[in-house]
């Protein structure tokens, strides 16, 4: 039974470029394509239209055959107006994504508006994008039809990712190093071992890589160990696993008709 991954960096934009840029030689490195999760609008800085230099090398890494993907607008959370859920779950969506649950809580007008923006950036930088990745992997049902109204194709949680044309859920969970905490070091070694226990048991999974993680040679060392791992699987990119899952739907036998 093969097994089927993803390799996916978080919090593409221009103020992370470099770190950026190190994660994904070590990507290229293991022959290995990854899904880039884009934040095209004013996130620590400008939006990515004020950086024609990032552009340019976007535009590169999906020539190289990296995906681009949504990641919400500016990658943080909503302002209090945006949202109508209730303060208790506001906080705990900003508490459990580090403030940056953009979509945990909006209507489906605001989510169209949010990710059309983001769409729109993209497109008019020369790049191809089919699905949305929410920051935080965080996002509301409602929010959910903005973007299927956009014709985007595909949305993610934690736990699996949502085929949005044939509505169907993979169930694939999302690892990721805890940089930036005082526990970064075990929580290498934990992530690192449920990742390998996925793969020995034949079972898809998804590695998320994050800018923090270029900043440190334990958390480098560890990212390079986890892309090692799954190197040999023949999907890297969330566009291939929602293919590989509508391919497997379109050949699947039809139910034997029941009996009278």
């Amino acid at each position: 039974m093969t097994v089927y991954a993803v390799v996916s960096l978080h919090d593409v934009a221009p103020p992370t470029q470099a770190e950026c840029t190190m994660l994904i030689d070590l990507v290229e490195d293991h022959g290995v394509r990854a899904s880039l999760l884009v934040v095209p609008g004013p996130w620590k800085g400008p939006s990515m239209r004020s950086s024609s230099a990032f552009v340019r090398w976007l535009r590169t890494l999906e020539a190289r055959g990296h995906e681009i993907v949504v990641h919400g607008w500016e990658h943080h959370a909503a302002d209090d107006e945006a949202v109508s859920a209730p303060f208790g779950e506001r906080v705990r969506a900003r508490v459990l994504a580090r403030g940056c649950a953009e979509f945990a809580h909006l209507g489906r007008t605001e989510a169209r508006r949010r990710a059309g923006r983001s769409l729109r950036v993209l497109r008019d930088a020369g790049c191809h994008t089919r699905g949305f990745v929410p920051p935080g992997w965080l996002i509301s049902g409602e929010a959910v039809r903005g973007l299927r109204d956009l014709g985007l194709e595909y949305t993610a949680t934690r736990s699996g990712v949502l085929d949005l044309v044939t509505q169907t859920t993979i169930d694939v969970p999302a690892y990721c190093q805890r940089s930036g905490s005082p526990l970064s070091r075990p929580g290498a070694a934990i992530v690192d071992a449920l990742v390998a226990t996925r793969i020995r048991n034949r079972r898809p999974v998804r590695v998320a890589l994050h800018p923090q993680d270029a900043t440190s040679a334990h958390l480098r060392s560890a990212s390079a160990r986890l892309v090692r791992r799954i190197a040999a699987s023949p999907s890297h990119t969330y566009a291939d696993l929602v293919d590989r899952q509508r391919r497997s739907i379109l050949t699947r036998p039809p139910a034997a008709a029941g009996g009278l």
